[in-house]
This record gives C-alpha cells, sequence and structure tokens, in this order.
C-alpha cells in the first residue's frame, strides 16, 4: 500500500508541476505533456528484456510502442496521456477520478499480487480481480 501511495503521490506532483509548466510557457508557444506509463517493456543491455530476466508473464507495452504513444500525445497537445495495458490502466485511472473506488480496488487485490509474486507468476491479470475460471467435469 505504501508503493502505491508514493506512485499516487509522484503521479500529483508530476500532474502539479506539468500545470505550473503548462502556465510558464503556454505564453511563449510552448506545450506541456505529462505522459504517465504503466509496465513498459525494456533492454537491459545484455540482449534479454526485463520479461525474459524474471520469466515474467506480464504483458508490458514495448518500448517503442510507449514512444509513439508519447509522440502521438504530444503532437496533439494532450494535456496528459496514460500508457498501460488493461487492467493496470483502468485501476490508474480509477485511483486518479476515483481514489475510493481505486483504493477499495487494490485493496481487494493487493493481498492476491504479493501470493502470484511470490510464485511468479502475472500480477498484472484480471484473474485478481474476477478469480480463475475452474473446469467443472
Amino acid at each position: 500500500m505504501v508503493r502505491d501511495q508514493r506512485n499516487k503521490l509522484t503521479q500529483e506532483v508530476s500532474s502539479a508541476f506539468s500545470g505550473k509548466l503548462n502556465i510558464l510557457f503556454c505564453q511563449k508557444g510552448i506545450k506541456v505533456t505529462v505522459v504517465c506509463p504503466g509496465p513498459i517493456e525494456t533492454w537491459n543491455g545484455t540482449g534479454t528484456s526485463t520479461s525474459e530476466d524474471s520469466k515474467s508473464p506480464e504483458k508490458r507495452v514495448s518500448s517503442e510502442r510507449c514512444a509513439e504513444l508519447t509522440i502521438i500525445a504530444a503532437s496533439h497537445n494532450l494535456k496528459e496521456a496514460w500508457i498501460s495495458y488493461q487492467p493496470v490502466l483502468l485501476v490508474m485511472y480509477l485511483v486518479q477520478y476515483m481514489p475510493s473506488l481505486g483504493f477499495w480496488l487494490m485493496d481487494k487485490v493487493g493481498g492476491k499480487r504479493v501470493e502470484v509474486a511470490e510464485k511468479k507468476g502475472n500480477t498484472y491479470s484480471w484473474d485478481l480481480l474476477f478469480g480463475k475460471k475452474t473446469k467443472t467435469n
């Protein structure tokens, strides 16, 4: 929960900072876009990606796609752009715009995420929220 609160605080500070930059540079014709990326696939210099290193089943946005979406957001003068796959994007929106519901959801899923992380599973799966479907005979 502390990490989630730090992330929320970082987002709020970034948003406030960009708002001040917008005010400061708007008169000079400079636009500011805040980009809030979720899990991003990066390369570590040894030829393997972050997911390959940890054998993670998480679906991450490629760094190339993140850069592309960042350029699109800036070229369309968006004030803010969130880049992620679902369900991470949904949770980020909920925490930002409906904090009570977002934090309730994080509390509901949080314990399950820790268990899945210990087993090296996908900590961004919809199954954490809805549960895994079991086959019946």
